[in-house]
């Protein structure tokens, strides 16, 4: 959504990514954590800026040692943050989740193995080299694809 108005966001790391839980039984009861659904928001916009608007981000990110390893590597090498840059961080997110997370592998479990597959080269294309990186657009049809 960010991407589709022009906002790069430039500082795409697990501390700035929010997970709400929704209830769905109708009730007011808290639902099972079982069977809630779940969505994800970006926060911190602190060091966003929109493309042709303002000038590019340059900012200390990249050197702060907190989520350094989600940093692109040109942003790394003191090159501006992009709409690339963002998918990249993205991409080594979901593959430290595909890789580290217990919680989410024991649920995985229950996925066909096919989906896991298309998950992990989901990431290794969002981690990719730059020029090669898929679009935002193209990471969410791609993960829209595997849904139900």
């Amino acid at each position: 959504h960010l991407h589709a108005l022009d906002v790069v966001h430039c500082d795409v790391a697990p501390a700035n990514i929010f997970l709400r839980r929704h209830r769905d039984d109708g009730d007011g009861a808290p639902a099972d954590c079982r069977h809630a659904s779940y969505s994800l928001a970006l926060g911190d916009f602190g060091h966003s800026y929109i493309l042709n608007k303002h000038e590019e981000s340059r900012s200390s990110v990249a050197q702060q040692g907190l989520g350094a390893e989600f940093v692109a590597p040109e942003v790394k090498a003191g090159g501006a943050s992009t709409k690339e840059s963002d998918v990249f961080s993205a991409g080594k997110i979901l593959e430290s989740f595909l890789n580290l997370s217990s919680a989410f592998k024991a649920e995985m479990v229950h996925e066909p193995r096919s989906v896991v597959r298309k998950l992990r080269g989901l990431a290794a294309d969002m981690c990719g080299v730059s020029s090669k990186r898929p679009s935002s657009s193209m990471v969410c049809a791609r993960l829209e694809s595997l849904l139900p």
